[in-house]
């Protein structure tokens, strides 16, 4: 019989256009700490997401309580700043006889799923690694899992699971069955969606995997164009976990992805059968007007 892991771990935002912008304003939280007593945190942030060719050289923060999206097509909502409601983030593993149940306080962050995974099914780890396993909601001694699910819900806030929690009573009963990290953040920017994908997937940085934003600008072509232009998963450049377990199974694993777009679905599925020695992977994503698989 097969067990079932469940890994809840919120990504970022709804995909950003390139174009013209229009700037929102929401009703700011109260600050945790000054801008100046952020500066070197963000600094960092920022040198975490850098991959040369790839990302801009000026980065925008928007004030706190603000937000910037595109206008054509409109989105009405966006994430991607250095801000605690964008980076303070829902992390839940849930599978008995597999997770220890309990509320941690350690400090967690998206590029510990995929170590976290790895541990759990028995796949070494691998040298772009960032993130470490969260061993200690790991029960000891059980046989591994044969299904694991990972679920990646979009722009989801750490406080949602607080003040949603009655509209939520599926999630709000696992986060009381399994393991909640109350202290997980993201550690890069900006912090949208194609990057924390591949940050989950990968289990490491955009210094190293090479995914900085949704949309990029081509000095070749002299053109923007969206992340994985064309279908392309070469342009991740470390192997996700779903890779990896490919390789080592020789393809017998069955892995599967699905995603609202191509930004969130490859980061986490990885390249398959474009790898030398890798198998075909099932990977859907799917968009307005438009399907890909």
């Amino acid at each position: 019989m097969g067990f079932r892991l469940l890994v809840l771990s919120a990504c970022l935002a709804a995909g950003c256009a390139t174009g013209g912008t229009t700037t929102i304003q929401a009703k700011p939280p109260a600050a945790s700490a000054s801008t100046a007593g952020l500066r070197q945190q963000w600094l960092d942030m920022f040198a975490r997401g850098y991959f040369p060719g790839r990302s801009g050289q000026v980065f925008l923060v928007p004030k706190q309580g603000r937000f910037v999206t595109s206008h054509d097509p409109l989105y009405p909502f966006m994430h991607g700043s250095p801000w605690d409601y964008d980076t303070h983030i829902p992390l839940l593993l849930s599978g008995a006889p597999f997770i220890k149940a309990g509320q941690f306080t350690t400090p967690a962050r998206q590029q510990d799923v995929a170590a976290t995974v790895g541990a759990l099914i028995g796949a070494t780890p691998l040298p772009t690694y960032t993130g470490r396993a969260l061993g200690e909601a790991i029960a000891p001694g059980t046989a591994r899992p044969r299904v694991v699910t990972v679920m990646v819900l979009d722009s989801m806030r750490a406080d949602y699971f607080d003040t949603y929690a009655a509209a939520m009573p599926t999630l709000t009963r696992l986060r009381k069955e399994g393991a909640w990290f109350s202290q997980a953040h993201t550690i890069v920017l900006p912090t949208l969606t194609g990057v924390g994908h591949a940050n989950i997937g990968t289990g490491s940085e955009p210094r190293f995997h090479g995914i900085v934003a949704n949309s990029l600008f081509n000095r070749g072509t002299g053109k923007s164009q969206e992340a994985y232009d064309q279908l392309d998963t070469r342009e991740l450049m470390a192997l996700t976990l779903a890779d990896e377990w490919n390789l080592i199974t020789d393809g017998k694993a069955v892995i599967i992805g699905q995603g609202g777009a191509i930004r969130a679905t490859a980061g986490l599925v990885g390249r398959g059968a474009c790898l030398i020695g890798g198998k075909k992977v099932l990977a859907a994503s799917y968009e307005i007007g438009r399907a890909h698989v």
